[in-house]
């Protein structure tokens, strides 16, 4: 939930919303749901009043305001876990303009409850729960308006599978901004990771000890890979002129970051010794972590972390490093079969050859000197890896 939030931050400006402007959402997937409930929580924490949420529908039945559910109503059944038919009529705006309550009791109630999610213009999609390809082949022109406009301007896709590949295609090529499943859902993939970790790394006691800490610092990791992820996805669309669908590219790039990892990664495994481990691998694992676990037990990292788990580690964690800041068009013509090994060391050199520069400049406070720190952590590595490779790009 919080990487989907990371990408409405991006889209809002996208589909014309600006800072700080009114925008309306319709939601599958209930206030009790473990996507929608905290969904919810985070876009109230966020925006709230900023953020009018219309519409929602899950497996209990439906609610619509066209002025925005009540806030208040809507926490409280995030907070006792109920679905969205228990939300107080009463909380409704007016009964007199459509906003209504339904119990998906009966065949009536299924089919409003079903069809909320077409039926209402808000600015905002996001399918947090559903069946499996809910918008299909068949009927993905149920989405659209009377003029033939998507009833969303962006759709996130924080349940899998909700479209089917056609269906999100054509309504791609209608008008709808669309953020892919495989790029909105990589926080609870991240997530489920970070739990994986501590299992290896911590006893259940130690682990209950840290949690507060460790759970606040896995969510702003969550947070800071779903921006890196969403930045580079939306800078390589704009940079086609939004030629290409933003769900292929979406796909492409995580096509590309596993392609990458996996030339890599036998390299890193040869050249990773868990005698003396090389500062610049020690860096990115530390840099992995969650900052607790790297200051409370930092030795640990190499002696419980299966030594399989920690090239995986590194691989996907330089792979996507490098495809989101340097691009699909420079992986795909440096990290190639031949030289995988010479294209990563060198890279690796020269960020350390970067970071020494960027050190540097900081300390001797030039005029402009933030500005040209950022020039140069934009592109020095790839032209480092240029002139020594001796290729074009």
């Amino acid at each position: 939930s919080e990487g989907i939030f990371r990408w409405i931050s991006l889209l809002l400006p996208i589909v014309g919303i600006g800072d700080k402007q009114p925008y309306t959402v319709k939601i599958t997937g209930g206030p009790d749901g473990d996507v929608g409930g905290n969904l919810l929580k985070v876009l109230k924490r966020e925006h709230g009043a900023r953020a009018r949420v219309l519409a929602i529908a899950d497996g209990t039945g439906c609610a619509y305001d066209p002025k925005g559910l009540d806030w208040r109503e809507l926490m409280r059944l995030v907070d006792q876990s109920l679905g969205i038919a228990r939300f107080d009529p009463a909380r409704l705006s007016s009964q007199t303009g459509g906003a209504k309550v339904v119990q998906a009791s009966d065949k009536a109630g299924e089919a409003v409850r079903n069809t909320l999610h077409n039926t209402v213009v808000a600015d905002l999609f996001v399918p947090c729960g559903g069946r499996p390809y809910t918008i299909n082949d068949e009927n993905w022109q149920q989405f659209l308006t009377a003029d033939g406009k998507p009833s969303a301007r962006a759709m996130v896709e924080g349940a899998n599978i909700f479209l089917t590949p056609a269906a999100r295609r054509h309504l791609e090529d209608a008008g709808l901004v669309v953020i892919k499943d495989s790029s909105a859902n990589k926080g609870g993939v991240i997530c489920s990771s970070y739990e994986v970790l501590a299992g290896l790394v911590l006893s259940d006691d130690e682990f209950i000890a840290l949690k507060p800490r460790y759970v606040t610092e896995v969510l702003q990791l969550i947070r800071d890979r779903a921006t890196d992820e969403s930045r580079a996805l939306i800078a390589a669309w704009q940079r086609r002129g939004h030629a290409v669908r933003l769900s292929e590219l979406s796909q492409q790039l995580s096509e590309e970051i596993n392609r990458v990892s996996g030339l890599i990664e036998a390299p890193i495994a040869a050249h990773l010794d868990d005698r003396a481990m090389e500062p610049t691998w020690r860096r990115h694992l530390d840099a992995h972590c969650p900052p607790c676990l790297v200051e409370r037990y930092r030795d640990r990292l190499i002696e419980r972390i299966p030594r399989p788990h920690r090239v995986a580690i590194l691989s996907k964690r330089l792979a996507s490093r490098m495809v989101y800041k340097e691009g699909l068009t420079w992986c795909r013509s440096y990290v190639t079969d031949s030289r995988q090994w010479d294209t990563l060391s060198t890279y690796l050199a020269a960020e350390t050859q970067m970071r020494a520069v960027c050190d540097r400049l900081d300390e001797l406070d030039l005029p402009g000197g933030v500005d040209l720190i950022k020039v140069i952590a934009a592109g020095a590595q790839r032209e480092l890896v240029r002139r020594k490779l001796g290729q074009e790009f």
